[in-house]
């Protein structure tokens, strides 16, 4: 079975509870997640109309495209999502796909907002 989802907008769409939360439990100091907020916190974006920027304005939600530290911290955020494959095929609801015999186990991939489920069908699921 193979199962692509593109996650829209994901960089718009990670709340930062969420993503500070993700950090406290992989266990980064507090002094990293307080340096990571003040980051987030004192984004300022101005827009370009007909070549003239505008006025700046907050940027109160989502990580920024263009910040070199997003794909790093949408990276940790999706993460999360491993932990839950991890359950489910740990309680049966998902069966992951073996590469060869003895080989990794893959559950899913991960590129950029896309992401590929991968794994057994199996009738008796259903």
């Amino acid at each position: 079975m193979i199962f692509k989802v593109d996650i829209e907008k994901a960089y718009d769409s990670l709340n930062w509870g969420f993503l500070f939360s993700v950090l406290e439990q992989m266990n980064f100091t507090p002094k990293w997640r307080r340096w990571i907020s003040a980051i987030l916190e004192v984004g300022r974006a101005s827009i370009l109309v007909n070549g003239s920027p505008t006025l700046e304005f907050d940027c109160s939600r989502g990580l920024r495209q263009a910040d070199p530290l997003s794909p790093i911290l949408f990276v940790l955020a999706m993460e999360m999502l491993t932990g839950f494959m991890k359950r489910a095929e740990r309680v049966g609801l998902y069966n992951e796909l073996r590469c060869g015999f003895g080989g990794p186990k893959v559950f899913h991939l991960l590129y950029a907002d896309d992401v590929i489920y991968v794994g057994e069908w199996e009738k008796r699921m259903w």
